[in-house]
């Protein structure tokens, strides 16, 4: 799926090396915890220790996004 596409089929996305249950490291963990403090439980996490493409991060542009 493109990028543009993950992003945009949620209210909140993440990507994370792991997955909330498993977080593969300390940003990741920082991320998912944060999320829960706040009571953030529905959010979609992408692990792109799974996705050659978004591991590669072939297709981030800064200008793709609006914060």
């Amino acid at each position: 799926m493109h990028l543009d596409a993950l992003v945009k089929k949620d209210k909140v996305v993440v990507f994370l090396k792991g997955t909330p249950e498993q977080p593969q490291c300390g940003f990741s963990n920082a991320v998912v915890q944060i999320l829960r403090l706040h009571g953030v439980r529905d959010y979609a996490a992408y692990n792109v220790l799974d996705d050659p493409q978004l591991r590669q991060g072939d297709f981030w542009k800064l200008d793709d996004f609006m914060l």
